[in-house]
């Protein structure tokens, strides 16, 4: 399973917790990914970091965790201001390796940098683009803390790029390392693909963001009232999604198509299932005809 090495916040947060450009370190002294606890008084932002990087890998907003939790305070549009530029950025050790002599774990970096739109609707407020490369140790341009964020370079307090701009130097990037493998799209369910390919289980972190939901969620994600309701989650849990909320927009699309069908269907059912006790009464008749020619013809032939 990738786990999660960095994390980097650029120009975004609530006003109380500000993050102008924030790198989580969550790394032990050799490098390698380890479990970390992040300490700070209440207040301070841990909610919002969690909400913020899980937006990365469930980027539907109806999945955002400040959305989601008991005091549902928080939406993704709260975290970005009229002239921001932010980012989320994540940075991940992989399972497999970088196919060099020494079989070093190949780091994969994933963003999105977010400004507002200028549409009303509630999915129309903020742009997205959603960005992934491959990390090459022998080229510094291509790592977390070298992205192009600022037109002068990576010096903080620089002007930073628009999305516009951001994009131009992704394709930029995309051209010099081809090797990179670097992805854009803002498409949601093109990202989310992505990354599951990738090996970042997206369905995985749905139930993290449920457990960060309360106080106690883990244990109240996996209480369960009776067998019906243990069957229904691992059905959740096994099943995609995506195949239950097609079929119910399919049904939705033809409904009175299906009712009108029904309807036309039901007479004829009924009128083929009367035709059908006609036609073996037929049958019936026909076969007694048969067996008295037949026994005509023995007495004759007598």
């Amino acid at each position: 399973m990738p786990r999660v090495s960095r994390i980097r916040y650029v120009n975004l947060g609530h006003d109380n917790a500000r993050m102008e450009d924030l790198i989580l370190d969550l790394r032990d002294s050799g490098g390698v990914p380890t479990d970390t606890a992040i300490w700070l008084d209440n207040g301070g932002g841990k909610s919002s970091m969690l909400s913020l990087f899980f937006s990365l890998v469930r980027p539907a907003l109806r999945d955002f965790l400040g959305a989601r939790a008991e005091q549902k305070l928080r939406r993704l549009d709260d975290y970005i201001r009229a002239d921001d530029h932010a980012l989320i950025v994540g940075e991940w050790e992989m399972d497999e390796t970088d196919g060099g002599l020494f079989g070093d774990k190949l780091h994969l970096v994933t963003g999105v940098y977010i400004e507002r739109g200028q549409g009303s609707g509630e999915e129309t407020k903020l742009d997205r683009t959603y960005f992934a490369f491959r990390v090459l140790p022998d080229h510094p341009r291509l790592a977390l803390e070298r992205l192009p964020v600022y037109e002068d370079g990576v010096e903080r307090g620089t002007r930073r790029w628009t999305r516009t701009g951001f994009k131009v130097q992704m394709s930029q990037l995309r051209a010099d390392f081809p090797l990179a493998q670097v992805f854009t799209t803002e498409s949601q369910s093109e990202w989310t693909r992505h990354l599951d390919d990738r090996g970042i289980d997206t369905r995985l972190f749905l139930y993290q963001v449920q457990m960060n939901q309360r106080e106690g969620g883990a244990a109240d994600l996996f209480k369960f009232r009776d067998v019906e309701d243990f069957v229904d989650f691992f059905v959740r849990v096994v099943l995609d999604e995506n195949i239950g909320g097609e079929l119910g927009e399919t049904l939705a699309r033809y409904r009175d198509s299906l009712k009108a069908r029904r309807r036309e269907f039901l007479p004829e059912r009924k009128l083929v299932g009367g035709l059908a006790d006609r036609y073996r009464q037929l049958l019936h008749v026909r076969t007694r005809r048969q067996e008295l020619l037949e026994s005509i013809g023995g007495v004759a032939g007598g």
